[in-house]
C-alpha cells in the first residue's frame, strides 16, 4: 500500500521579522514528514461521514414498509441500520432491507443525509416481505410509523418525498 506521505525539503518557516520566535517553525534545509492533503479534512470527513442508512418503500395503497424494534413490536420504523467497514451508504441500505424483510431493492434514490444517516427510497423492490431476528417486518399506515421513537427523523425524511 502505497503512503500518503513524502519527505520534503525547504524553507517552511514563517515570513516576518518574528520567525526566529516562532516555536515550531521548520528552518531551510530541514527534513520534514508531510501529508499530500488536509489532515485536519481527513479526520473531518473520516467523522462525518455517514454512519447508518434507512430505506423508505411505500405501496400504491399508501402502506409504507416498517420493522418493529427487537424488544417492542408496536415501535415501528424505516428498515435499516449501520454502514459497515468498507460499505457504501447505497450499499448497506441494499443489505439492510434484505436482513430486515426480505425484500430485493433495485432502485435506491437518496432523499435525505443529515450527515450521520442516508434516507434511501426505493423506487422499485422485489421479493416477498418476511421478519427477521431484527424485528416484525410489515405493511403499516403512515400514522403506524409516525408513532415509533424515531418519527422525528421519519418527517425529515418525508418532507423531501411526496407521497
Amino acid at each position: 500500500m502505497a503512503s500518503r506521505f513524502q519527505e520534503v525539503k525547504g524553507d517552511y518557516s514563517m515570513a516576518g521579522s518574528r520567525k526566529n520566535d516562532a516555536p515550531g517553525n521548520i528552518r531551510a534545509g530541514q527534513s520534514v514528514i508531510g501529508h499530500r492533503g488536509n489532515v485536519l479534512s481527513d479526520e473531518l470527513a473520516e467523522r462525518s461521514a455517514p454512519k447508518s442508512v434507512a430505506v423508505f418503500l411505500s405501496r400504491t395503497d399508501g402502506k409504507v414498509l416498517a420493522v418493529s424494534r427487537p424488544d417492542d413490536a408496536f415501535d415501528m420504523n424505516m428498515p435499516g441500520g449501520g454502514i459497515e467497514p468498507g460499505e457504501s451508504p447505497i450499499e448497506a441500505a441494499k443489505r439492510e432491507l434484505w436482513e430486515e424483510t426480505g425484500l430485493f431493492a433495485f432502485n435506491l434514490v437518496e432523499i435525505y443525509n443529515d450527515g450521520t444517516t442516508v434516507a434511501f427510497r426505493a423506487t422499485d423492490a422485489s421479493g416477498k416481505v418476511r421478519s427477521s431476528e431484527e424485528g416484525l417486518a410489515k405493511w403499516v399506515d403512515l400514522e403506524t410509523l409516525m408513532q415509533g421513537k424515531y418519527s422525528p427523523f421519519l418527517r425529515k425524511v418525508l418532507q423531501r418525498i411526496s407521497l
